[in-house]
């Protein structure tokens, strides 16, 4: 019974944040500190709307999908940028080497760390472009206030 009663403010308050940090990221032109913060704003709303998931009506299953579509790209967005960041940290401390050791010995080539920085890159702009594209349909659907439209009156699976 006490699942039933606080579900909904729960889901309530956890959408509310999601939507919260989506209109940061937007705002923000997606920086990956606002997209990152997204994402874990997202989590908990995906895991409630998981444990909650019987207790919804029809289309449900559609809507949980994309938001648990969008907090997957949103968490390989993630790590394309954590891998960017090390490469950049790598291919500097290389060059640095190469710097240091002159004419004395030969250098490491940092060709290839160049070419894996460009498809990261690529990666990454490809991937945030399909997570602007679907925030802007969702802020034009108004696809996170409209969450309840799913919701029974009462959740009585729980009761």
């Amino acid at each position: 019974m006490f699942f039933g009663h606080v579900m909904p403010d729960a889901l309530g308050n956890l959408v509310r944040e999601f939507s919260l940090g989506a209109a940061r990221a937007m705002d923000q032109g997606g920086s990956g500190e606002a997209l990152h913060e997204m994402r874990i704003a997202g989590k908990p709303l995906r895991y409630a709307l998981e444990l909650s998931e019987g207790c919804f009506n029809g289309g449900f299953d559609g809507y949980f999908q994309d938001v648990k579509k969008m907090i997957q790209w949103l968490g390989d967005v993630h790590d394309i940028d954590e891998a960017i960041t090390a490469l950049f940290s790598f291919r500097k401390e290389i060059q640095s080497y190469n710097a240091a050791a002159g004419a004395v010995i030969e250098h490491f080539p940092i060709g290839f760390l160049l070419e894996a920085d460009k498809e990261l890159m690529n990666a990454r702009k490809k991937l945030f472009g399909k997570v602007n594209k679907n925030l802007r349909l969702w802020q034009q659907e108004k696809f996170l206030k409209n969450s309840w439209r799913f919701l029974p009156r009462r959740l009585n699976s729980f009761a």
